[in-house]
């Protein structure tokens, strides 16, 4: 993985329903004034502010690339990235029935509110695809991973990947990460779902797989 330059700016992609949001308050700590956040408002459709950047400077936030606010679309001259992955089926579940719970006075209804858990994770690509930087294929994800991001924890293992990306960005892993934005959810229908959706999204859980693979790692 890309070794970090605290001389540089750095980006943690929070990829929805993955732990980013209980994870702020660590970043909050080790980057103080110099954590910028970059979120959207989707009432107003307001997009997320640009900053400018300088050395020890940390931009927070989602990075929706389809949406007009991608990496590439917004910071292209920042060359490191840390980010948090999820199963991409409890992810993209569990985003459903968050959308489902707050969008009731979003101006455009999005798709959680007028189709079926079926019928969205039919129609939805996994949260990371929209959030990644970098046009990834099942021939280049790890290359081109290794290469630009320091470290990729995994919400399963999310004390030991704290750690591990602490270490690499030089700060002190925290005692504590409280659960902030935790969606509940039926789970009576994600059996015979769960199959098909890792099968219509190759990539996706390949980039998974190799986070879980990674996500203890110091190297």
């Amino acid at each position: 993985m890309l070794a970090y330059n605290s001389h540089k700016p750095l980006i943690f992609i929070h990829i929805p329903k993955s732990g980013g949001t209980s994870l702020l308050t660590v970043f909050d700590s080790w980057y103080g004034e110099k954590l910028y956040l970059h979120y959207d408002n989707p009432t107003t459709g307001a997009a997320p502010k640009i900053y400018k950047l300088g050395p020890l400077s940390c931009v927070y936030g989602h990075f929706h690339k389809h949406h007009g606010f991608g990496v590439e679309q917004r910071y292209a001259e920042v060359k490191q990235f840390v980010t948090i992955l999820r199963d991409p089926f409890d992810a993209i579940v569990s985003r459903y029935y968050y959308v489902r719970k707050v969008a009731t006075d979003w101006p455009v209804p999005p798709p959680p509110l007028k189709q079926t858990l079926a019928e969205f994770l039919a129609s939805q690509q996994p949260n990371m695809m929209h959030h990644l930087p970098f046009k990834l294929n099942l021939n280049n994800y790890q290359q081109i991973l290794s290469q630009n991001f320091i470290h990729i924890g995994i919400t399963e293992q999310l004390s030991a990947s704290i750690k591990c990306m602490a270490k690499k960005l030089g700060h002190q892993a925290p005692s504590h990460i409280p659960k902030i934005n935790v969606s509940e959810r039926p789970r009576e229908f994600e059996s015979y779902l769960r199959t098909d959706f890792r099968i219509h999204n190759p990539l996706a859980y390949a980039i998974y797989e190799f986070a879980v693979e990674n996500h203890d790692s110091f190297d």
